[in-house]
């Protein structure tokens, strides 16, 4: 009688456990099924090989670069989200299929990006002007110039004043400065300006040559100038006729 006892007070036993380790079971998967999806965050990544040099935009509009969403936790810091800070950048660096894009792998956005825009078949060239010289500050950027050069051909010839190119753009300007008439009496004057003018192959050589061996004068030309005629230049001897 005593056994039998034992035995069911041991049965029941082992049942109050199997019964706990049921309830224990169903609790845990209760609260794995409530518990919130793990964060997911967006990132972009190449899906082929991208050599460097590529530019962004050329490779999102070919389907190499996607976004993805990724586990939150798996998401390098300085990985790249969104298809907006690819626009007008060039990748710097070989990326590998299926790496994501990172802020290191861009090309840095130079400070006249997006500001200045060289006309076709033109390039950017800097010369650094006299303050007189160079406008005295009256001109601006989107202005256009025509520039005058002081060259000595030869010793016996001595000086000559002439107009070497019409209605050049002006890219950028390092100061302009409001008229007198504007800012009342007193209007500054300043130190040397620098250009970056439009030029053609041809035109750049003339500028640089003039601007290293003679001296260059900028005069303001209006907004819709016509061509200029062919100067004869000026002498010591035939400026006053």
């Amino acid at each position: 009688m005593k056994k039998t006892s034992n035995l069911l007070v041991l049965v029941g036993l082992l049942a109050f456990l199997l019964g706990s380790g049921l309830v224990i079971s169903v609790l845990q998967r209760e609260r794995r099924d409530s518990a919130p999806p793990p964060a997911s965050a967006a990132v972009l990544v190449a899906r082929q090989a991208i050599p460097a040099g590529t530019a962004a935009d050329e490779a999102v509009a070919a389907g190499t670069i996607v976004r993805r969403e990724v586990v939150d936790d798996a998401r390098p810091a300085t990985a790249l989200a969104s298809l907006s800070e690819l626009s007008g950048r060039t990748i710097d660096v070989d990326v590998a299929a299926g790496e994501p894009l990172l802020t290191s792998h861009l090309r840095p956005l130079t400070l006249r990006a997006g500001a200045i825009e060289i006309p076709p078949g033109k390039q950017g060239v800097a010369v650094q002007l006299g303050f007189v010289a160079g406008g005295a500050g009256y001109v601006g950027r989107g202005d256009f110039v025509n520039l005058y050069g002081n060259v000595v051909p030869s010793e016996a010839e001595g000086t000559v004043t002439k107009l070497v190119l019409g209605n050049i753009e002006v890219l950028d300007v390092s100061s302009e400065i409001a008229p007198r008439r504007d800012i009342g009496d007193e209007r500054p004057t300043g130190s040397a300006l620098t250009y970056l003018l439009a030029l053609t192959p041809e035109e750049a050589e003339r500028v640089i040559f003039l601007s290293a061996n003679g001296e260059l004068w900028v005069a303001l030309a209006g907004d819709e100038a016509a061509p200029l005629p062919a100067t004869p230049g000026r002498r010591a001897a035939d400026v006053l006729q």
